[in-house]
């Protein structure tokens, strides 16, 4: 894909082309070729803008992918909270990562993520304070339901996790009625987790 330096080179000389063999006024093959040879290059022009704006994804696919993200970053690092990434905890990762489609999120990313937020203990603060800025308040209660969703997936929430958890709500301006409606649904949601996962366990047959 040319840049723009390139782009605006061709669309320069594409137009002094254009103009020379129109002003030339004689009409030889010269100026009809230079004609040509002018025209072409704006085409080229045209096409590669064309396929520039075509391989741009549109700013509402961005700001959901980025949504998306930002709630698998941050479920992640919950599971660092208390610096191991537990079986449970993957299970309801994965669960979380099909329920906002982050399909490419493979268990070699997760764990990347998770050894990112180990390793800076300040990683989560950041995370919260950009997310702030680009969750409305019903992305801001599902996060806070995602993340309670990790804490809770070993069957007990510990004192750093509700520390965590209620410092994200302050971060994301979640008054404490949704915060204890959103870890409401979250212990709901694991338990439907744990039941489909204990199914699944059942249906596949011993080898």
């Amino acid at each position: 894909m040319p840049g723009n330096k390139d782009i605006g080179m061709v669309l320069l000389v594409g137009a002094f082309i254009v103009l020379i063999s129109l002003g030339g006024g004689g009409g030889g093959l010269i100026s009809y070729a230079a004609l040509l040879v002018g025209l072409a290059l704006v085409v080229k022009l045209a096409l590669a803008i064309r396929g520039r704006n075509a391989g741009a994804p549109d700013p509402a696919t961005r700001r959901a992918s980025e949504v998306a993200m930002g709630m698998m970053r941050t479920s992640i690092a919950m599971a660092a909270v208390d610096g191991q990434l537990a079986g449970s905890e993957r299970v309801v990762i994965r669960a979380i990562a099909r329920e906002i489609g982050a399909h490419d999120l493979d268990d070699r990313g997760v764990e990347k993520i998770f050894l990112h937020f180990i390793s800076d203990s300040n990683a989560l603060a950041k995370e919260a304070a950009a997310l702030a800025a680009l969750l409305d308040a019903g992305e801001a209660r599902q996060l806070l339901k995602f993340a309670a969703m990790v804490a809770y997936a070993d069957g007990d929430l510990s004192k750093a996790e509700t520390a965590v958890l209620d410092g994200l709500c302050r971060d994301l301006q979640i008054p404490p009625r949704d915060r204890s409606i959103q870890l409401h649904v979250a212990f709901g949601e694991i338990q439907r987790i744990v039941r489909e996962e204990q199914q699944v366990r059942t249906d596949v047959p011993e080898g």
